[in-house]
């Protein structure tokens, strides 16, 4: 008994199926494309699409046709007005919407058919990628499982995606991609549902006059605008910034490879009429040459915005804009301008944010704003201000950073509870016009993209188990080993290392053999080729599993050879991965240290083991001289110095082995709690150093405090704190105290922390013993961990 998935962006329906060829299948080897009636160009495009598709899997040619012609060959009957040929009702918008769609499968006369159509051509468009992902393969036979009897109409209005991140190495960033490659990426988005491009020129790096490297670079952001709208169907948004203009080209010609930000790509005071009309002038060199964009989104700050500027300043340049794309776009008055709440207009970036500024803004926007308008909320506490402002409906919610963080270390995120978080809470705003996801590395996040856009076409999604959006994506992507794939993404947040170890076997074969089989509707578009993403996939499971080798050897005390060998294979397979993508290629060796180990609580254990084994500051560099001179006949010598064997030497170097101490039995209470589910004060004696306390933003002197109580009183000399390495924590003066009496503390000892190249630490050395059952550190900072000698 095989169970087959059929999935319809996030609708799943299962059928059993036994038997070499079940009557229930459609089988589309030699098959006939039927659709009547004139089509829009998306939908062409569309047919034409599935028709290769279908050539593609089974190694023949598939037929188009304007009409139904007698024969035994499949039909594949697209449209409504194909329904008529065997007889079916057409849908209607009043039941699909404009997106929604049908698939049906029977048969007429002896002949097999499947019916794909929605109430327009828009649905019927979306109808066509359900039934592309619907496809299975047994052998040389493509087939549709059913019998099929399936309609779905989307959940939002509006689905989008908007990239946004860093220019790293193609086709990690896509900053470097192709004008093909963009066109491929916009084919994945179209089969997962997506109606709305949200892409960024990145004008603010580009200086006026406009080289010729510039101008081109922005006409082929026109073709792919043009690309998405004509072959796709998508409406397509162009982000920029309020107020940030390029004043020089930074020394880099090609603006794909021009970094950002830099001190000549400045922020324009809208206040000062030249500066003003600077901002102006960029935008209409953009808005001359991008002019098929259906909206413009000026996003309220990061980047941009000017402190202490009055919300109508804001409006005056959301004003400029209207009337630069009433004059330059092909749309005129018909193209949308879109305001991104994000920080909020006139304040500093990073703070905490005004809800009262937001209403503000919105209510600005009714007055003094000609429509078409429509708002971006970036976070989810923006939601019931927009509901209370009563503009829901023209409210897109992306809350940021969902899928994947920006700036992050590159890699393939799993895990699916915040998706269905925050967009299961899109129920409490009945009318929200639509949902966007965004993403810095698309090729590495599709797990979470699949899993966020197919709960964007249908809420009902969020409740899939996570192994089942696993099999699914995985499905999409390398159907012949669907299973193994979706296994692979899982093993990305395991830490069993003997089933990491067999799964790496079993795909590093399929990949050097060339034996991943024909790639699913997703899988063909990725770029360079369609095995680029089990490549990536299979280069972050050896990186975890040589992770795991270590923190078991090292936990399980092994001697100093197997942990050299040990702590080669770590860096070696980081390294790889490290050069893959070029992460620190644009950003150095300082930010990202090791990626996304260093946040790694058994990597912090793992460091103390080393530093514990090795002894003194001798052995560990003679460690790691060896390792290193080992790994630069492998790698390039200065990345294997800057980016692996130096950070890892001074992790050690710095490391603390903690020890049990009476900290750890201590009842902790603290005077702040900002975040109690991610920094409780217990973390500050858990006996780990990489958990923290956090007690605030305190980066001044102050009077919150720690308290550690015990049930009798411990005897100790001497007490470490380590906190947070910050500028503030130099000239601090931190106290230890001991109550007096009920209400009443003295101090003990006082400590101004010393930098230990790792933390800030402050050093309580006691001339006396001292006994108490309870004890205070006053003047916070974060907090990693407190111990009692």
């Amino acid at each position: 008994m095989q169970e087959i998935a059929l999935l319809s962006f996030g609708v799943v329906v299962a059928v059993g199926t036994s038997g070499a060829q079940p009557t229930s299948w459609t089988v589309l080897n030699r098959c006939d494309i039927v659709c009547p009636g004139d089509k829009p160009s998306y939908l062409s495009y569309a047919i034409e699409d599935l028709r290769g598709y279908v050539g593609e899997l089974t190694g023949e040619e598939v037929h188009l046709a304007a009409r139904l012609d007698t024969g035994t060959r499949t039909a594949v009957l697209i449209g409504p007005e194909a329904a008529h040929l065997v007889d079916a009702e057409p849908p209607s918008v009043e039941a699909l919407g404009e997106e929604g769609y049908v698939l049906k499968s029977g048969s007429r006369d002896g002949r097999a058919y499947v019916l794909a159509t929605g109430a327009t051509p828009k649905g019927t468009m979306y109808a066509l990628a359900a039934l592309m992902k619907a496809i299975r393969t047994d052998g040389g036979t493509a087939y549709v499982p059913g019998p099929l009897d399936l309609m779905s109409k989307p959940s939002f209005a509006v689905r989008g995606m908007h990239l946004n991140g860093w220019p790293i190495r193609r086709p990690y960033g896509f900053r470097a991609w192709t004008e093909d490659d963009w066109h491929r990426y916009i084919d994945v988005l179209y089969y997962q549902g997506v109606n709305l491009l949200y892409i960024w020129p990145f004008m603010e790096i580009i200086p006026l006059p406009l080289t010729a490297e510039d101008e081109a670079y922005l006409r082929e952001f026109r073709r792919v605008v043009d690309y998405a709208q004509t072959r796709r169907g998508m409406e397509v948004w162009m982000m920029q910034s309020p107020n940030r203009v390029a004043r020089d080209d930074c020394g880099v010609a090609d603006p794909r490879l021009r970094p950002y930000w830099r001190a000549s790509q400045v922020d324009m005071d809208p206040s000062d009429p030249a500066q003003f009309a600077a901002i102006m002038d960029s935008r209409e060199a953009l808005y001359r040459i991008v002019d098929n964009v259906d909206g413009v989104c000026v996003i309220d700050s990061d980047p941009g915005g000017w402190i202490g500027s009055p919300l109508s300043e804001h409006l005056k340049i959301l004003n400029g804009c209207r009337e630069l794309l009433d004059r330059r776009n092909i749309h005129r008055r018909e193209a949308k301008l879109i305001n991104w709440l994000w920080q909020g207009w006139g304040r500093r970036v990073g703070g905490p944010p005004s809800l009262q500024l937001i209403g503000e803004t919105i209510r600005a926007m009714k007055a003094d704003l000609p429509d078409p308008w429509l708002l971006i909320a970036g976070t989810p506490i923006y939601l019931p201000v927009c509901q209370a402002e009563g503009v829901l409906d023209r409210t897109v919610y992306l809350p940021y950073g969902t899928i994947e963080g920006e700036p992050s270390y590159p890699s393939t995120n799993i895990g699916f509870e915040s998706i269905a978080s925050l967009l299961g809470d899109t129920a409490s705003y009945p009318g929200l016009l639509g949902v966007m996801g965004n993403t810095m590395c698309p090729l590495l996040q599709f797990p979470r993209v699949y899993d966020y856009l197919a709960t964007a076409w249908d809420l009902e999604y969020l409740n899939r188990p996570e192994h089942e959006v696993l099999l699914d994506t995985s499905r999409a992507l390398y159907p012949d080993h669907a299973r193994l794939i979706a296994e692979c993404f899982a093993s990305l947040a395991e830490q069993d290392v003997a089933r990491i170890d067999s799964l790496i076997g079993r795909l590093d074969p399929l990949m050097q053999e060339g034996r991943l089989g024909r790639p699913g509707v997703l899988g063909r578009r990725p770029f360079p080729d369609s095995a680029f993403v089990a490549y990536a996939l299979l280069l972050q499971m050896r990186l975890g599993a040589a992770t795991e080798h270590l923190y078991q050897g090292a936990r399980a005390g092994a001697d100093q050879a197997t942990c050299a060998r040990l702590v080669e294979e770590l860096l070696d397979a980081y390294l790889t991965w490290d050069a893959e993508h070029g992460w620190h290629v644009l950003w150095g060796s300082g930010p990202w240290q090791l990626g996304n180990l260093s946040g790694d609580s058994h990597f912090v254990a793992a460091v103390g083991d080393l530093r514990r084994l090795l002894g003194d500051d001798a052995s560990v560099n003679a460690f790691f001289d060896d390792i290193g001179a080992k790994l630069a006949a492998r790698h390039d010598p200065a990345s294997v110095a800057a980016d692996g064997v130096e950070p890892m030497r001074q992790r050690v170097l710095t490391a603390v082995p903690l020890t049990p101490n009476p900290a750890r039995d201590a009842a902790v209470s603290a005077s702040v709690v900002p975040d109690e589910v991610r920094y409780p004060p217990r973390n500050a004696v858990d006996g780990d150093i990489s958990t923290l306390y956090w007690p605030g933003a305190l980066v001044t002197d102050n009077e919150e405090w720690l308290e550690l109580a015990w049930p009798r009183p411990q005897t100790f000399r001497r007490v470490d704190a380590y906190f947070l390495r910050h500028d503030s924590m130099w000239k601090r003066t931190v106290h230890l105290q001991r109550q007096t009496a009920a209400g009443a503390w003295e101090d003990i000892a006082t400590s101004v922390p010393v930098d230990s190249g790792a933390y800030a630490v402050a050093r309580f050395e006691l001339s006396t013993e001292v006994s108490a059952d309870r004890i205070r550190l006053v003047n916070l900072l974060d907090l990693f961990e407190v111990e009692v000698h």
